[in-house]
């Protein structure tokens, strides 16, 4: 497989998909102050935020470290909206933002929340819908002419393009990215080298990071396959595919990404739609 060009991914607050509340002041924040915010006497009653720094020499927001050595001009602290624990509520905000200006206050400053806690809950709604509506994946599948695929055959061209066998199917993997490019799936007993009798070849559009260059290589090696085995490629409602058709439904996944502030690949879109 190639090897696909990975955007940056940085670090920081996301606005829209964390509820983020800045200790703003004047003053710097001592890095004694700073290190505070990561000890259990604050991060307990905080519900364990992520908080970040800027020094005078930081162009972006950073994590801050349990070593950090020097005063901070910016210090923020941010959950997620929508976590496994479930989504925020207005009264949680409320209360995390209680705790953090009791903090600032300590050191000197104000705590100002973005969103404010009565816009949480419909942010949280506004996310649940993005997240149920635009969590859409890109497949099709190759489907035997005659009789089901070796799978020992198809390990065999698994190999050689660098696909990591999984306990459901290939795996396209690239360091560097923290989610899979994408997979193929197979209804057979692929891991054995027995007889499969569908290949599902798919991909999650919302945490992809190239993801019209992933599918022109899925589509490249779909095609080489079904002449090496002997087989045709069909949509996921069971029709021939049509390659004008599919990626027409890429391009529109990716502009309603895009419409919603959750970009395929970007911090947000990982943030929101990885499991």
């Amino acid at each position: 497989m190639i090897t696909v060009t990975l955007p940056n991914v940085s670090e920081g607050p996301l606005l829209g998909v964390d509820y983020m509340i800045e200790l703003a002041g004047p003053n710097p924040v001592p890095p004694e102050a700073a290190r505070a915010l990561l000890t259990p006497a604050w991060q307990n009653p905080l519900g364990q935020p992520k908080v970040w720094g800027m020094g005078t020499v930081d162009t972006a927001w950073r994590a801050v470290s349990p070593n950090e050595a020097i005063s901070l001009d910016s210090l923020a602290l941010t959950w997620r909206i929508l976590s496994d624990r479930g989504p925020l509520s207005q009264t949680s905000a409320e209360t995390l933002r209680r705790h953090a200006e009791s903090f600032a206050q300590q050191i000197g400053r104000r705590a100002f929340a973005l969103p404010q806690p009565d816009a949480i809950a419909a942010r949280s709604r506004e996310l649940e819908l993005i997240r149920e509506n635009l969590d859409v994946g890109v497949n099709f599948d190759l489907v035997p002419l005659a009789g089901p695929f070796d799978g020992k055959q198809v390990l065999e061209l698994a190999q050689r393009e660098g696909l990591k066998l999984g306990e459901e199917g290939l795996i396209w993997e690239q360091q560097g990215w923290p989610t899979e490019l994408a997979g193929i799936f197979a209804e057979g007993a692929l891991p054995r080298g027995g007889p499969l009798h569908t290949l599902s070849f798919g991909f999650r559009v919302a945490t992809s990071p190239q993801p019209t260059i992933i599918l022109g290589e899925l589509l490249s090696l779909a095609t080489d396959w079904s002449q090496l085995i002997q087989g045709a490629l069909f949509d996921d409602e069971g029709a021939l595919l049509d390659i004008p058709r599919i990626n027409g439904y890429l391009r529109e996944a990716i502009t309603a990404l895009e419409a919603n502030g959750v970009a395929h690949g970007s911090p947000a879109s990982l943030a929101l739609f990885s499991d």
